[in-house]
């Protein structure tokens, strides 16, 4: 490939710190033994576990030639090094640069990267030595890949672990739910009382008042629904349809302080009471309500008389 050629393998040099034997992957392909100087300098040089550390590092030369000066060559490295001592394992340098190529032998860097000192190491000593390369050089000319492994590598830094001198505490409590519950003022409800006179009539009356307390911490709604039977009265076999019985209902929001609003249902035939709508996830709902409602029974004009009972059914869901 024109601007770049596998180089043969280099002299010992006097700063030479690891033996590499590296593979050219792009074309001409192929593998050559070289010696390499490499370097890295941390910044800080000491900190407890998890501390990031800068790192400026150099390499080279690589065993490759650069035919003529390329102004813009592009150069991805992957520097890896292996620690040990207080903790061992691997840690990868990776950089992009465009850089101006000289001619002649490629000497990669300095070049920027960072490591994390890996969480939970122990005090002591971290020796960083050098593993594996990764070199991917794009000029106009075309690109090289070089992939290295090294050998007989010397110290190239240390990082020293300290102690965490700090201490932690973690406060924690529990809050529990207070539920969700209701009660009625009373359980009788006493219509008013109409006598036949050959004319439709109406009996009224309201609702015992129900209290909706809703100390759940969640972020569910409720409904409060009723039922209600047919009116009958066992003197003389009397009856009037449920649906005959027709309430309007009238909710509030008796705790100022409450996270969520009531809503009345409709009026009409019973159903729905009062409800409170749920919130979007991370939002509390909740409160302290009332539900009433006022209450109508038409009594046709030709009924049978006596005392009609039926029974109102809330449920609070």
């Amino acid at each position: 490939m024109a601007g770049l050629a596998a180089a043969a393998p280099a002299a010992d040099a006097a700063r030479a710190t690891a033996n590499a034997v590296c593979r050219q992957a792009s074309p001409p392909s192929g593998e050559v033994a070289a010696t390499m100087s490499v370097g890295v300098s941390f910044n800080p040089a000491s900190g407890p576990a998890g501390t990031v550390v800068a790192v400026s590092a150099t390499a080279g030369p690589l065993p490759v030639l650069s035919s003529t000066a390329v102004p813009d060559a592009m150069i991805e490295t992957r520097l890896t090094l292996a620690y040990a001592g207080a903790a061992s394992g691997t840690a990868d340098l990776v950089s992009a640069q465009t850089v101006a190529l000289p001619q002649g032998p490629v000497d990669l860097g300095p070049f920027d990267a960072s490591l994390r000192i890996p969480d939970g190491a122990p005090p002591g000593d971290l020796q960083f030595t050098a593993k594996a390369l990764s070199v991917t050089i794009t000029t106009p000319y075309g690109s090289v890949l070089e992939e290295c492994d090294f050998s007989g590598s010397g110290v190239l830094g240390t990082f020293t672990v300290t102690s965490d001198t700090g201490t932690q505490q973690r406060p924690q409590g529990t809050v529990d739910s207070g539920g969700l519950n209701f009660e009625q003022a009373a359980a009788g409800m006493q219509l008013s009382q109409v006598t036949l006179n050959g004319k439709p009539q109406t009996m009224t009356g309201a609702l015992n008042q129900v209290a909706v307390q809703d100390f759940r911490g969640d972020v569910l709604g409720w409904d409060l629904t009723g039922a209600i039977t047919d009116f009958t009265s066992p003197e003389k076999g009397g009856l009037i349809p449920a649906d005959s019985f027709t309430w309007k209902p009238a909710c509030a929001v008796t705790n100022p302080d409450s996270p969520s609003q009531v809503v009345a249902g409709s009026e009409g035939t019973v159903g729905l009471l009062c409800k409170q709508n749920a919130n979007a996830p991370g939002v509390v709902s909740g409160g302290e309500f009332t539900a009433d409602a006022s209450a109508k029974l038409p009594i046709p004009a030709w009924q049978l008389s006596g005392t009609y009972t039926a029974t109102l059914t809330l449920t609070l869901i």
